[in-house]
């Protein structure tokens, strides 16, 4: 079954939430290496933070190792992000790092507000790649799609359960109202994991509110009444927690492996396009590089795109993410697949016949990986 035409790609961030966002700060940045001097296209967030050092060469033997990439020839492609989480940020680094462009990818970064509206976006060719959850990979390609996930920067499900004043515990959650941004998002999933572990009927015990937007949306719901918990990812749980919100659980920790932030495009595209899928996969892991090494400049991009202007909140968003939680191979992880998997198979039986495998293809990681890039990317 082939997923709906959707509607033209959303631009920029959506509006109506000015009192929720506090401004944006612009620290002063390094002069640009010559692959970042041109201006960013992105239109959800305007370029403030470009500055940009070049990946360490690549040993003569993996050199050798790694097929060619042709930076001569400039690919035009629009790549989107899904939520203002410190999970997404390898995509806004590659560009505001210039890595897209060193790579001879002439990118549109612009902003969707779910990853099941991104797979719809992908089916209707208005994007070629997309940040997303597993879960919207997983339920898209059951429901007929073609779409895969290429590279993974997040193998867990890195949220923080959050309520209102009053509410001190998950079972204190029964009979209450929970937001999420739609229904069979990677926030409902990984909130259905903590409510059931604590003896809690997700079906029964909570009422889901589905807001329709992203965090700062969900986080309206909290201040308005409209809800009594969430999750939130950082930065967005920090900045919940200083509004006086109570942290109930970081799910993270709980142990549960699962398929978090990560890259997704079409088999199909992948297939005929090798060589973009390629570009895109090296400009996302010296991202992902960059992100763990330099917190100023990564700082300064998580500031841009979450405007939330706070650098305590963000160092901690940069630590929680860039240090604790980012692999320096970004591989796909099949066991968090398969968790992915089984809640999908919950509501959709038909999950419970596919494989993890089925729904990865991480060859242009496993590249790199076979010619030593990360090794020499990170100076092993």
């Amino acid at each position: 079954m082939r997923l709906g035409r959707s509607s033209r790609v959303l631009r920029g961030l959506i509006g109506g939430l000015a009192s929720l966002m506090v401004g944006l700060a612009c620290a002063p940045s390094a002069s640009p290496s010559p692959a970042a001097s041109a201006p960013a296209r992105s239109e959800a967030a305007p370029s403030t933070a470009a500055t940009a050092s070049t990946a360490p060469a690549v040993t003569s033997a993996g050199a050798d190792a790694l097929p060619p990439i042709d930076t001569a020839r400039v690919d035009a492609i629009r790549v989107a992000w899904t939520a203002a989480s410190g999970g997404q940020a390898p995509l806004w680094i590659a560009q505001e790092g210039g890595y897209f462009r060193q790579y001879g990818l002439d990118v549109d970064l612009s902003f969707i507000a779910s990853s099941s509206t991104a797979v719809q976006a992908l089916m209707a060719d208005e994007l070629q790649f997309s940040a997303c959850a597993g879960g919207a990979v997983v339920a898209s390609r059951v429901a007929g799609s073609d779409v895969k996930l290429i590279a993974s920067v997040v193998n867990v499900p890195a949220f923080y359960l959050m309520a209102r004043p009053g509410i001190g515990s998950i079972e204190e959650l029964r009979g209450q109202r929970i937001a999420i941004d739609r229904r069979g998002s990677s926030q409902e999933v990984a909130a259905r994991m903590v409510l059931r572990t604590r003896g809690l009927d997700p079906d029964r015990d909570v009422i889901w509110v589905s807001v329709g937007g992203a965090y700062l949306e969900i986080l309206a719901s909290l201040e308005s009444g409209a809800a009594d918990a969430a999750d939130f990812s950082s930065p967005t749980n920090l900045e919940a927690r200083k509004r006086g919100y109570v942290e109930l659980v970081d799910i993270a920790a709980q142990g549960y492996p699962y398929q978090g932030s990560c890259v997704m495009a079409r088999e199909s595209y992948l297939n005929a396009r090798p060589d973009v899928a390629r570009k895109v996969v090296r400009a996302y892991a010296d991202a992902i590089h960059r992100y763990k090494t330099d917190e100023e400049f990564s700082v300064r991009v998580l500031t841009q795109y979450t405007k939330i202007d706070d650098p305590e909140i963000q160092r901690a968003t940069w630590r929680y993410y860039a240090v604790q939680l980012a692999p320096e191979v970004p591989y796909p992880t099949l066991p968090g697949v398969q968790t992915v998997i089984e809640e999908v198979a919950a509501s959709n039986p038909r999950a419970a016949d596919y494989r993890p495998e089925e729904f990865v293809d991480d060859r242009f990681v496993r590249e790199l990986d076979a010619a030593g890039y990360f090794q020499t990317l990170y100076g092993r």
